[in-house]
């Protein structure tokens, strides 16, 4: 064989390497595209729905405390009014999240 023939098969090796390599990469890139959708679409907004829920159940224990201390009756019936509020806040937060929960394409993602 001569030189140029081994330099082009060579070359030829080369390229089709890189192209097998890149070929590669992109279905991985896609792959990994696909995971952090769903992360970004499903688990990060019930997260942030976890720590709205969190947050009005704390506000909530801080409004039972003020009931308890308060001595005046108009002051406990406009706090009860907000607890009614919060409460049925968190009940809707609830739902939300029991019902996103049970979403298909998160139970199937690849954890590695």
């Amino acid at each position: 064989m001569t030189i140029k023939k081994k330099l082009i098969i060579t070359f030829a090796l080369i390229l089709t390497t890189l192209a097998f390599v890149g070929l590669y990469s992109l279905i991985q890139l896609n792959a990994v595209n696909n995971q952090s959708t769903i992360i970004s679409e499903e688990l990060i907004p019930q997260m942030t729905a976890a720590n709205n829920l969190n947050f009005d159940i704390a506000r909530f224990r801080s409004f039972e405390f003020q009931h308890i201390i308060l001595t005046s009756a108009d002051d406990m019936d406009v706090l009860e009014i907000r607890m009614e509020e919060m409460n049925t806040n968190i009940t809707t937060l609830l739902q939300n999240m029991k019902e996103k929960s049970s979403d298909a394409r998160i139970d199937d993602m690849q954890w590695r």
